[in-house]
């Protein structure tokens, strides 16, 4: 859990996405075996940086929500 947590982590984003992107293209590729760790760092982190995907409304809410925690 600790390392999906840093997964999450801006400043290792295009390291660990060019990684990602040389692995899922190599012949042994394994998403269940050795990479499985890789796609669920991956996963945690698209899921982090993805409001700005949704609609415009719901991404305004979760943004005024991430301030109310940020400053508590």
């Amino acid at each position: 859990m600790i390392n999906l947590i840093l997964a999450t982590d801006m400043s290792k984003h295009f390291v660990e996405f060019n990684k990602f992107k040389l692995r899922v293209h190599a012949d042994d590729f394994d998403i269940a075996g050795n990479d499985k760790d890789l796609c669920m760092n991956m996963m945690f982190h698209l899921s982090d940086i993805s409001n700005p995907a949704k609609k415009f409304d719901i991404c305004l809410k979760w943004t005024e929500l991430l301030y109310v925690e940020f400053f508590h």
